[in-house]
């Protein structure tokens, strides 16, 4: 029997099959999306790519508002990939049976399977086909092809090369971004805790942790105006938001094929330029101190020894420890619950519910082929995909260590040891680890 994500919008419970689920996050900008439904909200980029976001509770009911729903979870339509919003995740069950009866409910029942019950309650299945919708055109003859989602596909004549750009303003000037490489919008943080760096780099997000930069700044322009949104993208295993003055959406962009320089045009005629905040964001590729994450042990404080140095958080899976980098550990802590997904249907073991979310997990017990021999805890860590936990038997400490020390390791999924008086530390290679996942 499959497994269920449960969750709740407008007092309503509603499940999805987890092999479905691709991720889930926190609400954040939206970018508007042309010719979308009502109930479309627009563009998300929350996740590692951006697509349409919708409310199930405005298409459910045209009305109804959505202020209260804060959580997004991103579900394989088989179009593409949409982000749902909703009000709260609840957990994840698994061996639940799906009652294929409707309810008799007035609503579009077509968005429902059936339903399930856990402890008691009724969660209506939704049908992840049905998260789908098609455009809304009203005037075929704007553009050939209307801008499906946001990876919609070039359109080219003998004269112009047409792709969708999301456009932002900063310092008077107006820019073209590609999408597909911002992870999420945000608005402006209230509070940023000051990190040493060029002027442009104003410092971490209290809110989220994210690094803001300055654009204006950047770009040599030190009278700026009040950055009213942050573009965030990923450099290095870190997100590096660029404050900006606005967002004006995803929009189609023209190109001609002759032009050499960085302009591209609208549809109203003005020009916008170029920009690879990509190429901005590794300037800023270095490990920085964080704020403690909830239940972090901290290191006893060392003296400074020539040299790079890094900071591990060690893990203990069975009787062999393991080091990841502290700078990217959100927070660790033992779940209240870890609902297993069959290995064939996602890149990850399964869920876990941990401070009040509900991540994704990769079962490190797994990656290292090592017998299960305890409950496992969790170490949630930053990547480009989102956060993860990653499971582990146990806890150490946070090092500071020398790079000097590590050595080459042949071990699969490992970038390196380091030897020391007790025990060897082999260093999770994350980023392969996903790699591998995905491939699969």
């Amino acid at each position: 029997m499959p497994a269920f994500l449960l969750f709740r919008d407008a007092g309503q419970r509603y499940a999805l099959r987890a092999a479905c689920v691709l991720g889930i996050a926190r609400k954040g900008s939206v970018a508007p999306l042309p010719f979308a439904p009502d109930y479309v909200d627009g563009v998300t980029a929350a996740f590692v790519k951006a697509v349409p976001q919708q409310s199930l509770r405005r298409r459910l009911d045209p009305g109804a508002e959505t202020g209260d729903a804060d959580r997004l979870i991103l579900v394989d339509n088989g179009a593409g990939g949409t982000a749902l919003s909703v009000t709260a995740v609840d957990t994840m069950v698994s061996r639940h049976m799906v009652t294929s009866s409707r309810d008799g409910e007035a609503t579009d029942v077509d968005l429902f399977d059936g339903h399930v019950r856990y402890r008691g309650e009724a969660y209506r299945v939704l049908s992840p086909e049905a998260l789908t919708f098609a455009p809304q055109i009203e005037r075929h003859d704007q553009i050939e092809e209307p801008p499906w989602g946001i990876a919609a596909a070039g359109r080219a004549d003998d004269m112009s090369v047409t792709e969708d750009r999301l456009v932002i303003a900063c310092a008077g000037r107006t820019f073209a971004i590609v999408p597909q490489l911002v992870k999420r919008l945000a608005d402006m943080p209230t509070v940023i805790h000051r990190l040493e760096g060029p002027p442009s780099l104003l410092g971490r997000s209290r809110d989220d942790g994210c690094m803001v930069v300055s654009l204006a700044k950047e770009l040599g322009n030190d009278d700026a105006q009040q950055p009213a949104a942050v573009v965030v993208v990923v450099s290095a295993g870190q997100e590096i938001g660029f404050a900006v003055d606005a967002v004006h959406g995803i929009q189609p962009c023209r190109r001609d094929i002759d032009d050499d320089d960085e302009r591209l045009y609208l549809d109203d005629g003005s020009t916008v330029e170029r920009l690879g905040l990509q190429n901005l964001a590794r300037k800023f590729e270095r490990p920085v101190e964080t704020s403690r994450a909830p239940g972090l042990p901290l290191a006893k404080k060392r003296e400074a020894t020539a040299g790079e140095r890094m900071r591990l958080l060690t893990i203990r899976v069975n009787e062999t420890w393991y080091g990841l980098a502290a700078d990217l550990v959100r927070a660790v802590g033992t779940p209240l619950d870890f609902a297993p997904l069959p290995k064939k249907l996602s890149k990850f073991d399964g869920f876990i519910a941990l401070y009040g979310d509900t991540l994704p997990a990769i079962d490190l017990h797994r990656v290292y082929m090592a017998p299960r021999k305890q409950s496992g805890v969790a170490a949630v860590v930053s990547t480009p995909e989102g956060d993860i936990a990653f499971m582990c038997d146990a806890l150490g400490q946070v090092d500071d260590v020398g790079a000097g020390r590590i050595e080459t390791s042949d071990q699969p999924f490992v970038a390196g040891r380091i030897a020391g008086s007790a025990n060897t530390i082999h260093l999770v290679d994350t980023r392969r680890i996903l790699q591998e996942r995905r491939a699969a």
